[in-house]
């Protein structure tokens, strides 16, 4: 069975604001850096607070979501959000000639630049949160009366969001370039524009495919509401079931918090590594990059991979031979921890002057 065109809508919208939000999150820590002269130390840690809060704020854009406002109005509050703190990194990187020092952040005493910069990333934060929880929450509103289609759904949807996810890196190094602070400004702004589309490509098709198969509009009223109109009473005890499924998602939960603290250090760590430790020259045409292109191979490697995987889990659950959640879940931290393994013999008795090669 086919997806419906909403699906394929909602899809390319979060490809944008993926591109989005990965041109804020691999410029972030280089301009906090190379511009604002943040050490290294307080760069990483403000961009895990700044990464933190976009899951804070998913529990209220969700709360709103699900209880006033409907899926497609917290998923425009969110890329109108988005947009607004794009523009105020555009603006914010213009004045690049920026002198700060460490001992101004730990008091708190920051530049106007600085403090325009804070405003910035919170409202980002707060828009990236608003934008995620509602629209793969509107994905499954698609799936009600064919819940088999859904994991499949899921797969595209985020195949979709890592093209975004690929495109960023690469455009931002060659808009970039290597560390020049006048050129930051450009790539926010390719963030803005990027922005911009999604919420013309959300606003032009929301009223046209946005609709279930009878024709009724999707995202619309609160989840809250229809509940209530439909009758439906929550029991104020849980059964077995339902403690069992929580456990499940207590462990799950776990594992994916684990996952993201190492997976996301692509954004921090390791492009600051990069960046003094590694010999980004290309070999044969002797080029050098930046180290942001390295971000793009995670989403490379998800888009190349996706497909093969679909089949490959579809096959075996033909053969009665199912991966579960649980083991895909394993995997994929086993792979991580390997990843961390290798990165820690190759730089092994590394000082300060020595750059390894980018294999």
């Amino acid at each position: 069975m086919e997806h419906p065109k909403g699906f394929y809508m909602l899809s390319s919208a979060t490809m944008l604001e993926s591109f989005s939000y990965f041109v804020f999150a691999v410029i972030l820590v280089l301009y906090m850096t190379d511009v604002l002269h943040f050490t290294d130390s307080f760069s990483t840690y403000f961009f895990g607070i700044a990464y933190g809060m976009t899951y804070l704020f998913q529990i209220v854009g969700g709360y709103l979501s699900d209880r006033y406002l409907g899926n497609r109005k917290v998923v425009l509050i969110g890329i109108i959000l988005i947009a607004i703190a794009q523009l105020i990194f555009t603006y914010d990187a213009s004045p690049y000639h920026i002198s700060a020092n460490m001992a101004n952040h730990s008091t708190f005493l920051y530049t106007n630049q600085e403090i325009l910069f804070l405003i910035a990333v919170i409202v980002m934060s707060i828009g990236v949160s608003f934008f995620t929880v509602s629209i793969t929450s509107f994905i499954s509103l698609f799936y009600k009366e064919d819940s088999k289609l859904v994991d499949s759904a899921f797969s595209i949807f985020y195949l979709f969001r890592n093209i975004g996810g690929f495109l960023a890196p690469v455009v931002v190094s060659s808009v970039v370039g290597i560390h020049d602070p006048k050129l930051y400004q450009y790539g926010f702004l390719y963030g803005f524009i990027a922005i911009i589309a999604c919420l013309i490509l959300f606003l032009a098709f929301k009223n046209k495919t946005f609709v279930s198969v009878d024709g009724k509009p999707l995202g619309v009223t609160p989840s809250f509401k229809l509940q209530k109109e439909n009758k439906q009473k929550s029991s104020a005890k849980l059964s077995r079931s339902e403690i069992s499924n929580l456990k499940a998602i207590a462990i799950i939960l776990m594992a994916v918090i684990v996952f993201l603290m190492f997976s996301q250090q692509i954004f921090t760590t390791i492009i600051l590594f990069a960046k003094q430790h590694v010999n980004n020259i290309l070999p044969i045409i002797n080029s050098q990059i930046s180290p942001s292109l390295y971000v793009s191979i995670n989403p490379l490697f998800i888009i190349i991979l996706t497909p093969i995987y679909l089949k490959l889990f579809h096959k075996l659950s033909e053969k009665n031979m199912a991966v579960n959640t649980y083991t895909k879940i394993g995997i994929g931290l086993l792979l991580t921890g390997i990843a961390f393994l290798v990165l820690f013999i190759a730089t092994h008795d590394l000082n300060a002057n020595t750059k390894i090669n980018m294999v």
